[in-house]
């Protein structure tokens, strides 16, 4: 029987190495995507409970700030968005955001801060 070249060889045990790096990696904690997100739904159930205990309607205009882990997206809205007790927006700049407060003006707004963790405020451009 022949031996490999020791060039093979190398050529095999870096890749092998490589490969391990690669999967070992990918469930490091900091890539929450392979981990269940209890935490962020617990959150996020928080704020409706919140919302929901509101009289009338309710519209969230979402500021991510750089601390956001871009997995865990909190604007998910019902097909009948009009209809809807909570519609839910990204924040785009005062102007569109004064605009879409005033199409849903049968609506309390609220800007909701999600930098880590979410806090709820009152929009204060609101009459």
């Amino acid at each position: 029987m022949t031996r490999p070249a020791p060039a093979t060889v190398l050529v095999y045990v870096l890749a092998a190495s490589s490969f391990r790096w690669l999967v070992s990696d990918l469930f490091r904690p900091e890539h929450q995507f392979f981990y269940d997100k209890r935490e962020f739904k617990a959150e996020r159930d928080g704020i409706l409970e919140v919302l929901n205990k509101r009289p009338g309607k309710q519209l969230v205009l979402l500021r991510y700030g750089p601390k956001h882990k871009v997995d865990l997206e909190w604007v998910y809205n019902r097909a009948d968005i009009d209809g809807s007790s909570i519609a839910w927006a990204h924040s785009m700049s005062p102007a569109r955001d004064a605009s879409l407060v005033a199409y849903f003006r049968d609506r309390q707004a609220w800007y909701l801060d999600e930098n880590g963790t979410a806090t709820l405020t009152p929009y204060a451009g609101q009459q």
